[in-house]
Parts: C-alpha cells; structure tokens; sequence
C-alpha cells in the first residue's frame, strides 16, 4: 500500500515521528499522487526505502488535464530522514502556478535524503518567475544535508522563455546546507536558460565530493574536492 497521510477533520494530519520501511518493489502508475508533507505539516519521520525500487511515480496522472507531476515527498522537517529508496522512471513538473520549490525526492528539506537512486526520470519546468528545480529536491535548507545519493539517465527540459531567474539544477535547486558525495550521470537537458548546472545553481550552503556528466555547466562557487 503507497504510504500517504490520513484525512482527518478537513486537513491533512502527518505520521509524526513515525518510521516505515519499504519491503518490496511498487509501482505507482495511476496512483493519484500528493507529496507527503505539506506547507503546515512537514514530515518529520523516517523512512526507508529498503533499496526497493518505487517506479511510475505520476505516470498517468492529470489535473485540470493537464499534467500534475509532485515530488515523493513535500517538505521534510529537521527530524526527517528519507534514505535508500530508489525512483525509476518518475517524472515531476513546475509551472508558474506551482510550488517555488520542486524536485523527485522533495520540494523542501530540513532534515536528511541519504542513499537515494534516481534513474530513468524526467524534470520539467514551465515559465516560472521564481522556481528552483533540483533532480533531487528544490532547495536544502541550512542544516539540512544531501548525501551520497545519484541521478542516472534522466532528462531536463524547460519550456522556451525561461529567466535567468528560474534555472534547473541537475541535483539540488537551490543549497543553503550540506551536500556530499553526489553525482549525475547521463543526464540531458534541453531549452532553458544559460544559468542552468550540473550539480546545484548556488546557495549559501557546502557542496563535496559532488560531480556531473551533463550538458550544462556546473556549479562554480564554494565547491571542496
């Protein structure tokens, strides 16, 4: 059963604390998908993927017929740890009416994505005026930290007109804590701004041991190798 959150008294009431593991492979085609966390509550438990593979995250999925394409989770609090699981074939988008923040695993991070595998996916950005679109997740807040974790053969596309305000971000959008030992490999990207990058657009955050094999440039400021 996908893990969601339970429908109490017109809001959204979160597993607080809670810690769940994953122990075999789903596939999520046509499920009608909401990241799990939201603005008001974060998610602030654990959970493990068991290095199963979830696939088809928002295939077959519509709004208003068009395309509406969330990240696994929403926002992770300080307490939450997300680690092994791996995303195939998953597919996540933005447009300008959507969330500032947007990637596969998370909007937002407080807390610790460890350990995941992103392959085969796709990342797509409408005209937005104040977007960050990371692979992994669209911004790591300070404190927070993104470890050893991979994006394989996944495509980046933004629709034509994009500014330089708004650019993609092969792994994290925008980095205000830590990220270590990170890498994108194989991955394409089309239309868009020249601001994109490989690894994360820039922020006031650490970025270590992280490399990229993709077609824009990477990240050029406050890197340790």
């Amino acid at each position: 059963e996908v893990l969601q959150y339970k429908w109490y008294d017109e809001r959204y009431v979160p597993y607080e604390n809670a810690h769940f593991i994953v122990t075999k492979d789903i596939d999520m085609t046509n499920v009608e998908w909401s990241g799990i966390g939201t603005d008001v509550y974060y998610f602030n438990g654990t959970f493990d993927g068991g290095y199963h593979t979830i696939s088809n995250l928002n295939k077959g999925n519509t709004f208003d017929g068009l395309p509406d394409w969330e990240s696994l989770f929403g926002i992770l609090g300080e307490d939450a740890v997300v680690k092994n699981v791996y995303l195939e074939n998953a597919s996540v988008h933005v447009e300008d009416t959507d969330f500032i923040y947007t990637g596969i695993i998370a909007r937002e991070n407080y807390g610790t994505i460890s350990r995941c595998m992103i392959y085969d996916s796709f990342v797509h950005q409408s005209v937005g005026t104040k977007s960050y679109v990371g692979g992994i997740v669209g911004k790591n807040h300070s404190g927070a930290s993104v470890e050893v974790c991979g994006i394989l053969n996944t495509k980046y596309t933004s629709a034509a007109g994009i500014p330089t305000t708004t650019p993609l971000a092969g792994m994290v959008g925008i980095n205000d804590g830590d990220m270590f030992a990170c890498y994108t490999y194989n991955a394409t990207v089309s239309g868009g701004t020249d601001y994109n990058h490989g690894v994360t657009t820039g922020g006031s955050g650490k970025v270590r041991y992280c490399y990229h094999d993709v077609v824009f440039g990477s990240y050029d400021g406050n890197v340790e190798t």
